[in-house]
């Protein structure tokens, strides 16, 4: 049984590289009370169904966009301005809301919420395995102690008359010596485990913040959220000149913050020539005034 219809004339359209977009709001048909729905309620925008299925109590509300290959299903909810795109998915009883992308094949599950300006993609795998990558130096870096353990217990298994018979011979100086040298290697062993984690941590961060000023570029609403409005037509289609609305026309106006329905008023916008008025034809034989 479905749970949404798509709203007729309520559509969002921009393009992706060379890619037309254009996604549909949608509204429920029944109650979905996990989120608080009731039938008739208005959600967000999909491109297809493929991106919200109508099984269990998933919804898209608020201006949400889910578009692409993303799949919103079971409980989850996106909300808000979120954003799910590629073949990104959301599922379980996650949630998404506020201006987060969930992007480029991500995954977010079970009880997990995104929200705020977040932005998941698979560099947060790449973290991870940068992580793993300093968690395995740390770990060779307390192999190198092998040798050092081992002697020791190596020494403390050995006759003590041997082992006074050596202490005789052999100045402890030396010994220190080495306890010193292994000693300092290990600390610049350890110091540089910790740059090269810093700085691979330092570079995926600047990476993700490039990637979500550029998104926020890319994306109309950071023009609306200066103050600007997008205008479009009863069939969502954006109108880019004055001259192309008419006098009572009915109009939809997006602002950042959601949509108002206008009326055009006014007289109808005509050409330069049409506003110029032409002159008077000049009389025969008679000279026309400076004035």
């Amino acid at each position: 049984m479905k749970k949404y219809e798509f709203v007729p004339n309520d559509r969002i359209r921009f393009r992706v590289g060379d890619k037309d977009i254009i996604l549909n709001r949608i509204r429920a048909v029944r109650d979905i009370p996990k989120h608080d729905i009731s039938a008739g309620q208005l959600g967000g925008y999909i491109e297809c169904e493929d991106n919200l299925s109508h099984a269990g109590s998933c919804w898209v509300g608020g201006n949400a966009q889910v578009f692409g290959d993303a799949k919103v299903f079971e409980y989850a909810l996106v909300t808000d301005r979120a954003k799910v795109a590629s073949n990104a998915k959301v599922y379980g009883h996650a949630r998404v809301d506020g201006s987060a992308s969930v992007i480029a094949g991500s995954v977010v599950e079970g009880n997990a919420h995104v929200g705020g300006r977040a932005l998941v993609r698979r560099l947060l795998d790449r973290l991870d395995e940068r992580f793993r990558v300093g968690a395995r130096l740390e770990a060779e870096v307390d192999e190198g102690l092998g040798p050092i353990r081992d002697g020791v217990l190596a020494d403390a298994a050995r006759d003590p008359a041997d082992v006074d018979r050596d202490a005789a011979r052999v100045s402890p100086r030396a010994a220190q010596e080495r306890i010193r040298l292994h000693r300092r290697q290990l600390e610049e062993a350890r110091i540089r485990a910790d740059r090269a984690v810093r700085q691979r941590l330092e570079a995926a961060r600047a990476a993700s913040e490039q990637t979500m000023r550029f998104v926020k570029l890319l994306s109309y609403e950071g023009v609306l959220e200066r103050g600007f409005a997008l205008v479009r037509d009863t069939e969502g289609t954006p109108l880019k000149r004055a001259r192309e609305v008419r006098p009572g026309q009915a109009l939809r106006l997006q602002f950042a913050d959601g949509s108002a329905n206008a009326i055009a008023s006014g007289k109808p916008a005509g050409t330069a020539s049409e506003r110029k008025p032409s002159k008077a034809p000049q009389e025969p034989g008679k000279q026309g005034s400076l004035f």
